[in-house]
């Protein structure tokens, strides 16, 4: 009998106390939050020696993924370059400053034609509005390596705006 009673009491006060506490609402939806593509201009740079400005475009898959892909005009000492290639881009773009990693992989067309790539790891930092700038360092591949099998490896300095 005192078990049901002190049962009883303790079922009361459960319930009493879950009857003061505010309504816990849903949280936001991520995934609608975050806009799925977005254009994005970048400023690559090898010490003044190497500069390329490229114009992308990615697709969100998942709120930490985004796939696409661009064009670019490269400048290597008097070589002058259109670039096109596919993207792989990672980020976690809830945070307000967040890692970042781009991989690209395309080919250039000047003087010859050649393979390009590069790797960037780097720092997101969200602004008003969806846009966003990005600040890293990577390396960047590129030779004749479809004919010779020689890449270049060089250090890579990346400035980007996101909008």
């Amino acid at each position: 009998m005192k078990r049901k009673i002190i049962l009883l009491f303790v079922a009361a006060g459960i319930a009493v106390a879950a009857a003061g506490q505010p309504r816990l609402e849903a949280l936001p939806d991520t995934e609608r939050m975050q806009q799925r593509g977005a254009w994005s201009i970048e400023l690559n740079t090898l010490l003044a020696l190497m500069n390329y400005v490229n114009g992308t475009y990615t697709y969100r898959i998942v709120p930490w993924l985004a796939l696409g892909g661009g064009v670019g005009v490269r400048v290597l000492m008097v070589d002058i370059s259109a670039q096109l290639f596919a993207r792989i881009q990672t980020d976690v773009p809830q945070w307000n400053v967040s890692p970042f990693l781009i991989l690209d992989g395309g080919c250039a067309a000047g003087q010859s034609i050649d393979f390009m790539g590069n790797a960037v790891l780097g720092a997101r930092f969200k602004l008003r509005h969806g846009n966003a700038l990005t600040f890293g360092l990577g390396t960047f591949v590129t030779g004749y390596g479809i004919l010779t099998g020689e890449y270049f490896p060089l250090p890579l300095l990346h400035l980007g705006f996101t909008f």
